[in-house]
């Protein structure tokens, strides 16, 4: 009697620790999908590091536009080389913030928990080479810039690609992965973004719970949004790197200056995908304001 008194204490524990483990995971499902769902503000440091950064390259850019129009060229090709250098070290400071309090010691663990993606390793290490080539192009004399240009040019293209990375990565997993067309657009975010600009996509997430219980259930093509923030980054790319092609290693000689002017094109789509920053910001303090039953 004595023993199925204790197994039966023994089975309602179990049960009661099963069902604490149940409410526990359930616990844990929803914040992560609150966290996954939950719309990311730009911050106000956010966008005057992407304003100084992109004004920086807009300046910049016409530097190296007017250094092509007159022949005593290295003033202009230094003050252009200064305002990048500028832009560089604005668009790097969010980088270096990400990695604020990590250690800096390469392991399989380290990596996994990395906080940069390969977009952000890409963006570093743009903005690296075209610090490089702005300290060889506006700290030196008129002779020794002249012997850095084509050092300089190679530099420019290395950092343009960069950028490139991780587009280039999304093409790779679109092309690898199964399903159709618009499922592999959707999965990979070939044509989506991932940064704090995205906000626009969570805005009216909590507004949407009926659409989601029915996805749910029934299983439905993923519903595409044209992303204005991830057109303009891809295209700004674009032109970096023509830029970069075109600029310092033109295939004809009438294409050098046309190259120079991809480097102002795509300095000014930055600095709309900062105005379109400020939007984001303002759409997603407009959502949090409105009071919710």
């Amino acid at each position: 009697m004595t023993t199925e008194i204790g197994d039966t204490k023994q089975s309602t524990m179990d049960a009661e620790n099963n069902d604490a483990d149940a409410e526990m995971n359930d616990e844990s499902e929803t914040v992560s999908v609150v966290a996954e769902t939950s719309p990311s503000i730009p911050t106000r440091m956010d966008v005057l590091y992407n304003l100084n950064g992109s004004l920086g390259f807009v300046v910049g850019s016409s530097g190296f536009i007017l250094a092509m129009h007159y022949s005593n060229w290295l003033p202009y090709f230094r003050y252009g080389s200064f305002a990048w250098l500028w832009g560089c070290v604005m668009y790097s400071i969010p980088l270096l913030q990400k990695l604020k309090g990590r250690r800096l010691s390469i392991s399989i663990s380290t990596l996994k928990n990395c906080p940069w993606g390969i977009g952000d390793f890409g963006d570093y290490l743009c903005y690296q080479f075209y610090t490089i080539g702005c300290v060889l192009g506006g700290f030196f004399d008129e002779d020794s810039v002249v012997g850095f240009l084509p050092a300089i040019n190679h530099i420019f293209v290395y950092g343009s690609f960069s950028l490139a990375l991780e587009p280039l990565y999304q093409v790779f997993l679109f092309l690898t992965a199964e399903g159709s067309c618009r499922s592999r657009v959707s999965a990979t975010k070939l044509f989506g973004s991932s940064s704090t600009t995205g906000v626009d996509s969570n805005i009216n997430s909590n507004t949407d719970d009926n659409s989601s219980n029915i996805s749910e259930t029934e299983p439905s093509l993923p519903q595409l949004k044209l992303n204005w923030d991830r057109c303009l980054e891809l295209f700004a790319t674009t032109f970096f790197c023509a830029a970069g092609i075109f600029g310092g290693f033109p295939p004809h000689p009438s294409l050098d200056l046309p190259g120079v002017y991809f480097w102002l094109v795509g300095s000014l789509l930055s600095l709309a995908r900062t105005f379109l920053m400020v939007y984001h910001r303002y759409q997603g303090l407009k959502a949090e304001a409105v009071p919710r039953n």
